[in-house]
């Protein structure tokens, strides 16, 4: 049978088959059990290519340099091709000022303005050449499941002038969100209210910069913090996590801010908590995080098949990560398993279809 889509189109219809024209190969045979090349599929007995989708295992994990001062349960955020890394713990208890950026042109750090207050365990997003950073932990410890004193702060750092201004805070005060950027606005999902971290919540409050306020929306259909979140296609995914009764979920929810509901999409192979997530190509990657201990795990959800396939592990294995997409490249910074460490990795991948050799 030949790899030429018409062709296949009329054998199914019952057409006589006239064989392979110039310039179509033979694909190979298969059956039930067999595995197929990288990104092909077992469809009527033969492998076919097909698009979309990432193989088993696949990505490409590198050290890059590591940041400046280490730290846990740090916020993060893409501002003009850029990585920034704000707030955290730092070793020996306490939360931190700092505020580092990260160029992958120059594989180089530099430090910024610091921020208003010291944070961790806070959600990020930048939108519009500003870094907005939201809630957390003001007070020691910061990287751990709770914290000293809960708080709704938002505060924005301006790339172009180097400072950073307090704006209107989070109606609810909250650490352990998921966080993403839809249409220029800041969605902050779930969390946890209090410390001890007894008091997670459901709620989607949605924070407009145009009129620097705050607007409440449909709540996730169950409590949860310390998920991951990322946005794919105007879309908020949001993944793993815990709450008050299970210490790690493989839940998988998915936001549309059009219609202001919920869905529920096939959950994760494993549950975790602590989890970090980001999109590239059009695949949500679930990054690292907790089951009983930290993992290195790193699974793609392909939103157009609604299926989970394993990535290529991460070196260092992570708490609360928080993954940033920019130029293709998926950037892991901080946020240790015990706490405070340096190190920052980059992922990438090829999708099947992709122009450069069709997939990993």
């Amino acid at each position: 049978m030949c790899t030429n889509v018409a062709s296949r189109v009329l054998l199914i219809i019952g057409f006589p088959w006239f064989g392979c024209g110039a310039g179509v190969t033979e694909p190979s045979a298969c059956g039930p059990g067999d595995t197929c090349p990288a990104c092909q599929a077992c469809i009527e007995g033969h492998c076919y290519p097909r698009d979309g989708g990432i193989e088993p295992g696949s990505g490409t994990w590198t050290t890059k340099e590591p940041m400046l001062a280490a730290r846990g349960g740090v916020a993060t955020g893409a501002v003009n091709g850029k990585l920034y890394v704000v707030g955290g713990g730092v070793s020996g208890g306490g939360a931190s000022f700092a505020n580092e950026v990260y160029d992958p042109a120059t594989d180089g750090w530099t430090t910024r303005a610091s921020t208003l207050s010291p944070r961790g365990l806070s959600g990020a997003g930048g939108i519009a050449g500003k870094l907005y950073v939201a809630g957390g932990c003001l007070a020691s410890p910061p990287t751990g499941p709770d914290c000293g004193s809960t708080t709704g702060i938002l505060e924005v750092y301006d790339e172009a002038s180097d400072s950073w201004s307090t704006l209107a805070p989070m109606p609810t005060a909250r650490h352990h969100t998921g966080v993403g950027v839809i249409d220029g606005k800041l969605y902050v999902a779930g969390g946890n209210t209090t410390s001890p971290a007894t008091g997670t919540v459901a709620t989607l409050e949605v924070y407009d910069p145009a009129m620097d306020s705050w607007a409440t929306k449909t709540p996730m259909p169950a409590e949860r913090s310390a998920m991951g979140a990322a946005v794919i296609a105007g879309k908020l995914y949001v993944v793993g996590g815990s709450n008050a009764i299970e210490p790690a979920l493989a839940t998988l929810e998915v936001y549309d801010p059009v219609a202001d509901t919920w869905t529920a999409k096939t959950p994760m192979p494993e549950a975790r908590a602590a989890i970090g997530a980001g999109e590239l190509g059009g695949i949500l990657y679930a990054v690292s995080g907790q089951t009983s201990m930290a993992v290195n795990t790193v699974d793609g959800y392909d939103p157009t098949t609604d299926s989970w396939t394993t990535a290529a592990p991460i070196p260092t294995a992570r708490t609360a990560p928080q993954p940033q997409a920019i130029n293709g490249v998926l950037y892991v910074a901080g946020s240790g398993p015990g706490g405070a460490i340096d190190t920052l990795e980059a992922f990438t991948v090829s999708t099947c279809g992709a122009a450069s050799d069709g997939g990993l």
